[in-house]
């Protein structure tokens, strides 16, 4: 009988102590996600609030680094023109926290600017220029996440008619992942 007793409590500890490894070996940011974002965007003589689409894909090492790569596109209508932005970005982070559920990153990539008003009144014809990102991502569950993201814009001297052809982009987005 104490033999028994012994094998059943040694199964029952290695169940929970398996369970625990497996909980805590949960890698919320190596996933594939689509999105979308609100924020606020200002560049040059344009400023407005901006809503847009994401998509990506990232890997989670094992020590806690993140890579990813995303497209995103962001558009605008503001008192000056309508536009939108295409972007390529890649990001690295690290996974911070006792749950591993929050993931700081930096990054950068390319950016296009498009008009999305009449082309020959519209500065943002087909310039292109690139971007660096920061921002902080929270896991609420394995798929779903928030997060909050500045991401610089510069475009360059060949930016149309501006004097400054810089600028900086705020969103807010939650993503889906799968």
């Amino acid at each position: 009988m104490t033999k028994t007793l012994q094998v059943t409590l040694f199964l029952i500890l290695t169940l929970i102590t398996a369970s625990h490894a497996s909980a805590q070996d949960v890698k919320y940011f190596s996933k594939l996600y689509l999105g979308g974002e609100i924020g606020y965007l200002d560049i040059g003589t344009d400023d407005g609030f901006v809503g847009g689409l994401f998509l990506g894909g990232s890997y989670q090492t094992d020590g806690d680094i993140v890579l990813g790569v995303e497209i995103g596109g962001l558009g605008t209508t503001s008192d000056q023109n309508d536009f939108g932005l295409l972007s390529i970005t890649g990001t690295v982070g690290l996974v911070t926290g006792d749950d591993k559920r929050n993931l700081f990153y930096i990054g950068g990539g390319f950016e296009g600017a498009i008009g999305l008003d009449d082309v020959e009144d519209s500065f943002f014809q087909d310039d292109n220029g690139f971007s660096i990102v920061g921002g902080y991502e929270r896991a609420l569950h394995e798929h779903i996440a928030l997060r909050l993201q500045a991401k610089y814009l510069n475009f360059g001297d060949g930016f149309g008619d501006l004097v400054n052809s810089d600028g900086i982009a705020v969103t807010a987005g939650i993503s889906v992942n799968f």
